[in-house]
């Protein structure tokens, strides 16, 4: 991943500078993908964890327009779960989905941590997104309105799995999990950003961390 980084680096302040999400009354009214019986190779699967994975689980500028509904991603499943996989190749920098959602009075492993206080609880796909100690993409949590984009941080081969570090937007997981993504730099057990070490939190994009954690 880190060979991408500098594409990544140029693309990331205009990602940061886009327009507030959308207000929708209804998510069901619009998704950004749908759903095909068929399921993509899995020989091209990104090895993922999830707590989201499990099937009971979980405005822009010009440079970070969101990918056609056709090619954006499948739902596909494998023995850990649900999660998304690219339908086609997504380019990085690609505002793959935004799904509205809801500030949540309850904390539970489906919810996306905003600030200290504020959780997000979006009910739509992008609650299937998995982790990864190497990601792929990284999730960007909006309160006002709620809701949440995911956006590509590389270039991502048809087939593979979109994930996000989980630590990069959780202070402390209310589900911590054994980790088993496969990375060279797996982390084996993920609880949130507050338990890593110096190195590990050096490892992250910068990009990729919410705002109010690197400011914490």
């Amino acid at each position: 991943m880190s060979a991408r980084k500098g594409t990544f680096a140029r693309q990331i302040p205009l990602l940061l500078s886009q327009a507030p999400l959308p207000v929708r009354s209804n998510f069901l009214r619009r998704s950004f993908a749908t759903f095909p019986s068929s399921s993509v190779g899995s020989s091209q699967q990104r090895r993922t964890s999830s707590r989201r994975s499990q099937p009971e689980a979980m405005g822009t500028d010009t440079s970070a327009a969101p990918a056609p509904e056709s090619t954006a991603f499948v739902l596909d499943s494998n023995a850990t779960g649900t999660f998304l996989a690219a339908r086609n190749l997504i380019v990085a920098g690609t505002l793959i989905m935004t799904d509205p959602g809801e500030v949540s009075e309850t904390v539970n492993m489906h919810t996306i941590q905003f600030d200290k206080t504020t959780h997000i609880n979006c009910p739509g796909p992008i609650r299937f997104t998995n982790h990864s100690c190497a990601p792929n993409c990284i999730m960007k949590v909006s309160k006002e309105p709620p809701g949440a984009s995911l956006v590509a941080m590389q270039d991502i081969p048809q087939g593979e799995a979109l994930c996000f570090d989980y630590a990069s937007t959780e202070w402390e997981m209310e589900s911590p999990f054994d980790c088993s993504c496969g990375a060279a730099a797996c982390r084996k057990r993920v609880t949130g950003y507050k338990d890593m070490p110096t190195e590990q939190r050096a490892a992250l994009h910068p990009d990729s961390i919410s705002p109010w954690i690197l400011a914490n």
